[in-house]
């Protein structure tokens, strides 16, 4: 299809190394008149997946489901910001090309830790992240600093939604994967359990964590950040200790791989595309995109 062409040569022109594969790639499934975009970091690229990865990862289960044709958007390592930022490069796109041969979008972000975009070169970007971490006071709290945090990126994707408006009707799923979503608020459709959740529910494991961060080296930043008083130190070594928590759960998960940093495997992304496509039904009833009228918006230069 000519658009899945232009749209991935487009989005994997630019910015990172793409030896380990595609940021983007697309797959037309269904000749309807809605598209599937799901983004999001390793675990929607699909990482620790055998040869055949675009057929096993959540976002093509999705898909399936649904009967729409699936752009999937992820890049290992990625942050938060950065996954919001992808509805910039498609607004971009769609600018450049004036086109989306489509009448809608269905956007399901599944979101990580906080904190990624400490360990991201966002100067050449107008709405730098970092200089909004280095502007906060140095005695918050931790949790009110990763709330700040989310909510800057959820301000962020407001501002790109309202942009894309004119362009092509769409909606905005979100989902998260082993972080939870305790600390984010935000007027988009809510996936309500995360990955992991539903995972340990699969399991019959007990499961109670809520964790924001769980990298060591982003902690580390915390701690050089924020003023080391007695109540701050308390904080941080609770949150070190969730992470060390959620680390071990995904080492012990019989539905992770045992390499790199604990992936799903193949039957976990099933379980997870089976969940995002029953939270959409539930709250959506009934789900009829691809048969539904929507009026067809035109493009504008932003």
């Amino acid at each position: 299809m000519i658009f899945g062409q232009l749209v991935t040569k487009f989005l994997n022109l630019d910015y990172y190394d793409l030896t380990r594969g595609n940021i983007a790639d697309f797959t037309s499934i269904s000749p309807g008149d809605t598209l599937l975009i799901t983004i999001g970091e390793s675990w929607t690229w699909g990482d620790s997946l055998p040869d055949n990865r675009l057929k096993n990862v959540w976002g093509y289960r999705l898909a399936t489901k649904l009967q729409m044709d699936w752009l999937n958007i992820a890049r290992c390592g990625a942050s938060n910001f950065w996954i919001f930022y992808q509805l910039s490069e498609l607004i971009r796109f769609s600018n450049n090309n004036n086109q989306f041969p489509y009448k809608k979008i269905v956007f399901v972000f599944c979101l990580t830790e906080t904190g990624r975009e400490l360990n991201e070169n966002w100067e050449w970007y107008g709405h730098d992240p970092i200089k909004f971490f280095n502007a906060q006071a140095q005695d918050i709290t931790v949790n009110d600093l990763v709330r700040k945090q989310n909510q800057y990126c959820v301000q962020f994707a407001l501002e790109l939604s309202d942009k894309l408006k004119p362009i092509i009707d769409h909606e905005i799923w979100i989902g998260h994967n082993f972080c939870s979503p305790v600390y984010w608020e935000h007027p988009f459709n809510k996936i309500e359990k995360n990955w992991n959740q539903l995972t340990a529910e699969k399991l019959e494991y007990s499961y109670d964590l809520t964790p924001s961060v769980v990298q060591v080296r982003i902690l580390e930043k915390y701690k050089k950040h924020l003023t080391q008083n007695p109540g701050l130190l308390e904080q941080l070594i609770a949150t070190q200790s969730e992470a060390t928590a959620m680390i071990d759960f995904l080492d012990y998960s019989p539905l992770n791989y045992k390499k790199a940093s604990k992936h799903p495997n193949a039957e976990n992304h099933e379980l997870w595309a089976t969940y995002v496509y029953n939270s959409m039904v539930d709250q959506k009833l009934p789900i009829c995109y691809n048969s539904c009228i929507v009026n067809k918006k035109s493009v504008i230069n932003l």
